[in-house]
Order: C-alpha cells, then sequence, then structure tokens
C-alpha cells in the first residue's frame, strides 16, 4: 500500500498513543514515537530472541534492551536516553502502546513515515535545522568538491544527525566515511535510531568530544575531513582548556583569547583546523558573529588571513522560528590545493526571501534555486549577491556580514500595508530576541 496512503493511518495511531499517555503527562511526541522507532528496530533486524522466544520481548524496556545489545550499533546504551519519561507512564498504557507499536511494524512505509517526524523533533537546549536548508547546504557543498574526491564527512555538533543523514541521501555512497559529533545525551540518542532505522553502516556519531580526546591524546595533527557541515548551538560558552585542540591548530589566536569562547565560533575554529587540502566546509552562524567585535572579529581575521572564506550567504529571516528569531547566515570556507587563496569573496543576502508560514519563514524552491545558481555562477545581482575585494573587506573591520556590501534595490518607500507588515514582523522579532538575550544571560550567570 502506497506510504501517502498509510501515513493518515500512522498520524491517527501517534495521536492515539498520545491521548493514551495524556493521564501519565504526556504532552509531547518524543517518548511515543521513540517506542515507535524501538519497536519498529527490534522486529525490522529479526533479532534472535523473537525466534528462541516469540513471547519476547514482553515490554518496551524489554525491547530497549534488546537493541542496546545490537553488535556495532553503538558503543554506548543509547536507548535509556529515548526513554527517560518511561516510567511515568502508567504500566497499562506502556502495554497499549507496545500493542500499537508491534502493529505498525508490518505495515510498509511506517519507517519512512518515522523518520519524517524525527525530522521535526525538539527539545530543551536544541532546534531542528529544517529540511529545505539541510538540502541546500549539502547539495551546494558537494557541488563545490567533485562527489569521487569526497571520502569523509564531518559534523562537530551533529544534533540529531540531521546534516550527517541529508549527505547520506545526497552521496548515495556507502564507501564515504561519516563521522559526527553530539554533547547533548537526548540528541544523539535520535541521531543513533535514526541512523540505524536507515541501516546506515558506514556513519559514527560520538557522544561527547571523544575525536578532540583522541586527537590530543595520540598526535600532534587535526583530523582531517574532505566536507564538514554544522549547525551549531549558538551562544553557549565553551572553556579554552576544554578545547585543546585550538591552542595547537591556532597558536597566534590563543594569545587573544578570553577564558571562554562561544559555540558557534568553536565549531568554525574546528572545521578551519580540521578541513583536508581542498575540503570544503558550511557551518551556519547567527549574523552576529559576522560583524562583532572581540574575539569575533579575531577569529574572522584568521578565517580571512588564511584565505579559506569562499561566500557568505544570509539565509531569510525566521527560519528557526519560533524557537528563536536569531538571525543567521550561512559561511561556506574551502582549502586550496595550490595554496592559492581567491582575491574575492562572494556575498549573498537573501534576508528578504523565503515565505511565511505563521510565526515562522520557510525557505521556498525560488529562493534557495535562486542561492545556489548565484553560487554556482559566482556573479553579482543587484539587491541580492555581490563579489567584493579582500582589500575591501580588510578596510571593513573584515565584515564579513553580506548586508554590508549588497547593494539595496531601489524599491520606493512600499505600501503602507508592507510598512505595517514589516513594523509587526520587527515587533516580533524585538520580542523574540529580548527572550533569547533573558535566556543567554540566565545561563551565563548560572555558568
Amino acid at each position: 500500500m502506497p506510504e501517502n496512503v498509510l501515513s493518515p493511518k500512522f498520524d491517527k495511531n501517534l495521536n492515539s498513543m498520545m491521548a493514551l499517555g495524556r493521564p501519565s503527562g504526556v504532552h509531547a511526541i518524543n517518548t511515543p514515537l521513540a517506542v515507535l522507532g524501538l519497536v519498529h528496530l527490534f522486529y525490522d533486524l529479526r533479532l534472535d530472541y523473537s525466534v528462541t522466544n516469540p513471547r519476547f520481548p514482553g515490554t518496551i524496556q524489554e525491547c530497549a534492551e534488546a537493541v542496546d545489545k545490537i553488535e556495532n550499533l553503538s558503543e554506548k546504551r543509547f536507548t535509556q536516553y529515548l526513554l527517560a519519561e518511561l516510567s511515568k507512564i502508567d504500566p497499562l498504557v506502556q502495554e497499549q502502546w507496545f500493542q500499537i507499536a508491534k502493529c505498525m511494524c508490518s505495515d510498509t512505509g511506517s519507517a519512512d513515515w518515522m523518520l519524517t517526524k524525527m525530522r521535526e523533533l525538539e527539545f530543551y537546549g536544541q532546534f531542528h535545522t529544517p529540511s529545505e536548508v539541510i538540502d541546500l547546504v549539502v547539495s551546494q557543498l558537494l557541488s563545490f568538491k567533485p562527489t569521487k574526491d569526497i571520502g569523509s564527512i564531518f559534523d562537530p555538533a551533529c544534533g540529531t544527525g540531521g546534516f550527517l543523514i541529508g549527505a547520506l541521501e545526497n552521496l548515495k555512497n556507502d564507501d564515504v566515511e561519516i563521522a559526527g559529533e553530539e554533547a547533548n545525551t537526548e540528541a544523539w540518542a535520535w541521531a543513533q535510531l535514526r541512523l540505524a532505522i536507515q541501516k546506515r553502516s558506514n556513519v559514527s556519531v560520538e557522544l561527547g568530544d571523544v575525536r578532540r580526546k583522541i586527537f590530543n591524546k595520540f598526535t600532534t595533527k587535526a583530523e582531517q575531513f574532505d566536507v564538514i557541515v554544522s549547525n551549531p548551538p549558538y551562544g553557549v560558552p565553551k572553556e579554552i582548556s576544554n578545547i585543546p585542540w585550538i591552542e595547537q591548530a591556532f597558536g597566534s589566536v590563543t594569545e587573544k583569547m578570553p577564558t571562554r569562547i562561544s559555540s558557534e565560533v568553536a565549531v568554525v575554529l574546528e572545521a578551519a583546523a580540521k578541513l583536508s587540502p581542498s575540503g570544503v566546509a558550511a557551518v551556519i552562524v547567527p549574523n552576529g558573529f559576522l560583524s562583532k567585535g572581540g574575539f569575533n572579529l579575531h577569529a574572522r581575521q584568521f578565517l580571512f588571513h588564511q584565505g579559506l572564506v569562499r561566500a557568505v550567504v544570509s539565509l531569510p529571516a525566521r527560519l528557526f522560528a519560533p524557537r528563536t528569531a536569531i538571525e543567521t547566515s550561512i559561511l561556506f570556507l574551502q582549502q586550496s590545493l595550490e595554496d592559492k587563496r581567491s582575491e574575492e569573496i562572494l556575498f549573498i543576502d537573501a534576508r528578504s526571501g523565503g515565505v511565511r508560514a505563521g510565526s515562522k519563514t520557510v525557505l521556498d524552491d525560488r529562493t534557495s534555486g535562486r542561492i545556489s545558481d548565484v553560487l554556482l555562477k559566482g556573479i553579482s545581482e543587484i539587491g541580492f549577491s555581490q563579489i567584493v575585494s579582500l582589500d575591501q573587506i580588510e578596510r571593513n573591520d573584515f565584515s564579513l556580514f553580506p548586508a554590508h556590501y549588497v547593494k539595496v534595490e531601489d524599491v520606493g518607500n512600499g505600501s503602507f500595508d508592507d510598512r505595517r507588515v514589516r513594523i509587526i514582523d520587527l515587533q516580533e522579532q524585538y520580542v523574540s530576541l529580548n527572550e533569547e538575550y533573558e535566556k543567554l544571560r540566565t545561563q551565563l550567570c548560572k555558568a
């Protein structure tokens, strides 16, 4: 039966699980969806237990324990993080959930439906990267570097694995090494589940900073990757003492370092340090990183003098709403085999693009296609893109914010309704940014 016919049935089953769990305090799809994924994984892998004992597993917990024992799936137990709230659920409800999950396992298309639902998961300290943004970034990176020259892909802050899965789907090559790191245990566990359901054997997602520790202990040279892509958390303070590779890779920069740097700056510098010769990287950063002073400026100077910056693309506002109203850009980096750097950088300002969908913006095909086309051709378009010389950037305090260079189209003052919509937009952004500021200030006070 086609998946588009079964999707409403799957949605109905999930809604039934939610309704059953509501008296126990279930208000999000995370735990019910985790149960569906783990039960599917158990039966899809045809574990020996079900052959020797047809009545096993008899509970969700037994199913999870069996999945945790699967060889080569994960070095650490990951189901405990997915089912952290399970103990709060009434045992009778757990039994009903289990029966619903078992029935869904036999339906064609259930795995694809689960993976679609998992793409949109959100939880404390994390927000998902929209699939259209992932597709744009990954496809563009692969256009910068021929697929035959890609042997490894890395995401140093992979969350639930969105960019890694996007790379896998675009590459269609099981010989490429896919590696990731994630410090948040819940996000890491969801990445393990998503990749296991997709039966990806060429992917390794580590919990915490394992690769940094290996690098620091055994070698004086950082691991290198052909493609690096990431949408790191923003504004989370990172202790310099916990990032040992920075001093070895960026000796001149560390003299100007504070004791702590922001998480996005740490990831950008990590990407720069771990790019292979002719490697390419894309990191989604808050726009503040592109023009602020302090260590943000020193980091930009380092990237600039190393000749790593290839292009910067400002994305439409409110792509990550309602989780955050912080405006973002894609920072594209590239190493050069010939030890030469380009004398120009391409800037694209797509902040006015996208399509409004309620309180957020969606990156539509038209905007995405226009960004890709300009990146591919490397051209200037009034009001959208501009090729800028390195001398001009240096004179402009090493600002990498596209709006500082892209010439604005003369479209007049606009209608009264246009101005009114813009004012409402700005008011919403002001409120959201204030909320974001208070959250970050609270985190810093507690640190």
